[in-house]
């Protein structure tokens, strides 16, 4: 009997110990897999700073998330995030809310292409087993989900994130066809009720965020250029009607 609860208490030393390390770790480990998963997803280095996860408030935080650009490109990165908030549902473990604020785009168009339709390109293709379908999306069958599905008995839904919110992100766009660098404020972006395993969440949000970026970035050079060429008639035609009364 001696024996058995020698065993045992030694059993649970190291159950209590191995709970002690996972807990005293998990900020490496989540930004571990965050940097992971966010690789994998995007088909380019992510990087992140720094993570902090209060269990018992449901919250958690993340700094210093950077997406490099593809080769290529002058700037090392595309997206700078550094204000990002997360909130769980503690009973279900759902992400109700991840918001992030202010972050940093650097887009670099070239013609009617840029980084992130580049980015977008060299995306891996999702595993073809399973799909993630937001709400009010069509499938390829032609109905329409109540809410992003994984499709799959044998693929599980394991993470659930019911809003996702990207506020002022400030794009800075370069261009070859335009003469300067210009600075926009993007409008929010809002995703709802994703859920899928975590990577096929992380590829459905980069596709989002990167397209919606990316057809802004068209927009925004396609103005510019407009804008310059307006300016440079405008400029003609004070040289004509100066000429004119000279």
């Amino acid at each position: 009997m001696k024996k058995l609860a020698t065993v045992v208490i030694v059993l649970l030393v190291v159950v209590a110990g191995a709970g002690w390390y996972f807990l005293s770790n998990l900020d490496r480990i989540v930004a571990e897999t965050i940097e992971a998963e966010g690789t994998r997803a995007m088909g380019t280095n992510v990087r992140v700073q720094d993570v902090s996860i209060q269990l018992r408030n449901g919250t958690a935080s993340i700094g210093g998330l950077t997406i490099a650009n593809p080769e290529g490109y002058s700037n090392p990165y595309a997206f700078e995030l550094n204000k990002i908030s997360i909130e769980i549902e503690y009973d279900t473990l759902d992400v109700v809310r991840i918001h992030v604020r202010e972050p940093r785009i650097v887009a670099e168009a070239r013609g009617l292409n840029n980084n992130f339709s580049d980015i977008l390109d060299q995306m891996p293709e999702p595993a073809q087993t399973s799909s993630v379908t937001a709400p009010g999306e069509t499938d390829d069958a032609g109905s329409e989900s109540e809410a992003a599905d994984v499709g799959e008995a044998e693929s599980p839904a394991v993470l659930t994130i019911h809003l996702i919110e990207i506020d002022e992100a400030t794009v800075i766009l370069e261009s070859d066809i335009l003469d300067e660098t210009r600075e926009f404020v993007m409008g929010k972006i809002s995703m709802r009720d994703v859920s899928g395993t975590s990577d096929q969440v992380a590829r459905h949000i980069s596709r989002e965020l990167l397209a919606a970026v990316s057809r802004q970035v068209i927009i925004e050079v396609a103005k510019a250029q407009a804008g310059e060429e307006l300016n440079r008639a405008a400029e003609k035609a004070e040289e004509l009607l100066r000429d004119l009364f000279d």
